[in-house]
């Protein structure tokens, strides 16, 4: 069995690769989400348009990374705040 790593350090095995921009931080982002179909009705999509293509959005998907375990149901938030993040706005998790 591999050993965990000390507290406070890195593990050396794993690979780390910047995140890369696949939209811009404009509202490709929300047309990137509904392409995929993470969205299917909006309240004011208009307003959220115009903030989104204002500048990067910070935002907040809530599920709980502490569990005894994550199942498919976070994974649907994760994937889509991976999304906005390589768009340029900012997750809060």
């Amino acid at each position: 069995m591999p050993r965990k790593p000390a507290l406070g350090k890195k593990p050396r095995n794993i690979i780390r690769a910047p995140m890369t921009k696949t939209t811009s931080a404009s509202g490709d982002a929300l047309q990137a989400l509904r392409e995929r179909g993470f969205v299917q009705q909006l309240s004011d999509e208009a307003g959220l348009q115009a903030r989104m293509s204002s500048g990067p959005v910070c935002f907040y998907a809530g599920f709980d990374p502490t569990a005894a375990s994550l199942h498919v149901g976070s994974l649907v938030p994760i994937i889509a705040m991976a999304h906005l993040a390589r768009a340029g706005h900012q997750p809060i998790a």
